[in-house]
């Protein structure tokens, strides 16, 4: 008796502390245009819930498992200006390699949330398309054989705590995309395909894409690839990234103005077993600055610019370990400073350590530092040299 009541007891605490959602399992879902009626509608017979498509009463499509079955998409909206939130849901099969399959697709959106959604699972997990304003939170994007997340024509979108990991290409690809925020994100490669085999994409892949910024966030992983590529992409900031373990480079700019790189780590990156990497490669790249930055345990150099990159700040970092014991950076190009004016303080170089030296101190407005007697010479043909490092790490 005493146990049938323990059961009753047992069994009425796991149903009141049950999910509030029970996902059902259903078929794709495709949206076209704004209207409520036909196959096509915003309606419950596509999954939608509640809602009237304005600003205040968004559509809501929440608590679905979405099973594709191979085919082209789980979710796909098209030529919609209303309101709209996905949200709670799961979205797996959209596998069909001829169209590239995508658990969600977006194209022609005016504005949208995406919320608590994991896709996995799917050739693509998420495009977005000509469209604007789509805002993607606490989701995850994962195990995807292509890529995770990619945008072409994308503008003003938001990322904000999403994990994009374990997909075969590209975690997150921006074509012809700009004016788009992301900020504490991951970025991980690691895929393992049904042979057993791994690799990936890039972290981040920029392609003409401009004016992006990314924060608090994290770009590991990367197996046969790099951390982040940009392809004439100006204006990009990354500020507070961990880029990190890529078996190649760790940044490569290529033909890239304007881009900085501010408070992250540069770590561990370019073991690949046929080429060495430096953390920060920039090719043909002008006026990028590389400020306030661990640099360390790069294969190769820390920081390399190519001949006819012009014009580039790198200082103010902390470089360590790069280079397997050897001179920790390069530069053959023209006009790149490696000390700058800090802002409100003194002209500052770069901490190198492996640049052993006598040291004077120098009053820089908030204390003492005391900067090396001797330059710290660069690699390549610019004959290039920090005049001002300093003697200990910069507490970053």
């Amino acid at each position: 008796m005493k146990l049938q009541k323990l059961f009753i007891i047992i069994s009425i605490i796991l149903f009141i502390c049950s999910p509030a959602y029970a996902w059902d399992i259903r078929g794709p879902i495709s949206i076209s245009g704004d209207g409520t009626r036909g196959d096509w509608g915003w309606n419950a017979y596509n999954g939608v819930s509640d809602g009237d498509g304005t600003s205040g009463d968004p559509f809501i499509i929440e608590a679905w498992e979405i099973d594709a079955d191979g085919g082209d998409f789980g979710i796909k909206i098209v030529n919609s200006t209303v309101y709209f939130i996905i949200r709670y849901c799961e979205i797996y099969g959209a596998s069909d390699t001829g169209t590239g399959g995508k658990g969600i697709n977006l194209d022609n959106i005016e504005r949208g949330i995406i919320d608590h959604v994991d896709v996995h699972d799917n050739f693509n997990g998420l495009r977005i398309y000509n469209s604007e304003r789509v805002h993607v939170t606490n989701c995850n994007f994962d195990d995807n054989a292509h890529r995770g997340v990619f945008l072409t024509y994308a503008t003003f979108c938001y990322f904000n705590n999403v994990n994009i990991r374990y997909n075969g290409g590209e975690a997150l690809s921006l074509a012809y995309s700009g004016n788009d925020y992301f900020d504490f994100n991951t970025f991980e490669g690691l895929h393992i395909d049904e042979y057993g085999d791994t690799y990936s994409g890039y972290g981040i892949y920029l392609r003409d894409s401009h004016y992006n910024l990314f924060y608090d966030s994290e770009v590991l992983n990367g197996t046969g690839s790099g951390g982040i590529f940009l392809w004439y992409s100006q204006a990009i900031l990354f500020d507070n990234i961990t880029i990190a373990d890529n078996e190649y480079y760790g940044i490569y700019n290529f033909r890239s103005y304007f881009m900085e790189v501010r408070d992250s780590e540069i770590i561990g990156n370019g073991y690949s077993q046929y080429y060495s990497w430096p953390g920060i490669y920039l090719y043909k790249a002008d006026r990028c600055e590389i400020v306030d930055n661990e640099i360390s345990s790069n294969e190769m150099y820390g920081v390399y610019l190519t001949s006819d990159s012009t014009d580039n700040k790198i200082f103010h970092n902390n470089f360590s370990d790069n280079n397997d014991g050897g001179v920790q950076a390069y530069d053959s190009g023209s006009y790149n400073l490696w000390s700058a004016s800090y802002p409100d303080k003194c002209v500052m170089g770069n901490h190198w350590d492996d640049h052993f030296c006598m040291s004077t101190p120098y009053w820089c407005g908030w204390g003492i530092v005391r900067f090396c007697t001797t330059d710290y010479e660069i690699d390549g043909a610019a004959n290039a040299e920090d005049e001002w490092p300093v003697l200990s790490t910069y507490n970053l």
